[in-house]
């Protein structure tokens, strides 16, 4: 599986490389992940972190809106993630912010199958 984040591109070929690069993050404790299979680059899983919190995006084909993460309580506060790590910042709804905890099984998922994770429940775009 193909991993980018703020460190490159890399190639995960086992479940623990996945963990243990879906917990890096830069001085700002942030990331930005972006998971594939194959060339075409989708199904593709998309997570912001942020310390402990994240935020996932699914998309299964080009073209295709895709699916956020919904969180298990909405609140109406939101959350500030970086995209890129570090750059523009993105202000997301609580309501879509779940533990990174919860965005590290999704990642796992997606290493096992590339199908939309079922861990959590998600909103279509």
């Amino acid at each position: 599986m193909y991993l980018e984040d703020i460190g490159g591109l890399m190639i995960i070929e086992s479940a623990a490389a996945l963990d243990s690069a879906m917990c890096k993050q830069n001085e700002k404790g942030a990331n930005e992940i972006w998971l594939w299979r194959n060339d075409s680059r989708f199904p593709a899983l998309a997570i912001l972190t942020r310390q402990n919190a994240a935020y996932a995006q699914y998309f299964p084909g080009a073209g295709h809106p895709g699916f956020m993460s919904l969180a298990e309580s909405q609140v109406d506060e939101s959350t500030i993630f970086y995209a890129g790590g570090a750059g523009d910042e993105q202000e997301i709804s609580n309501g879509n912010v779940i533990p990174l905890s919860v965005a590290v099984v999704l990642a796992q998922e997606f290493f096992s199958s590339q199908a939309l994770p079922q861990s959590i429940e998600w909103q279509e775009l």
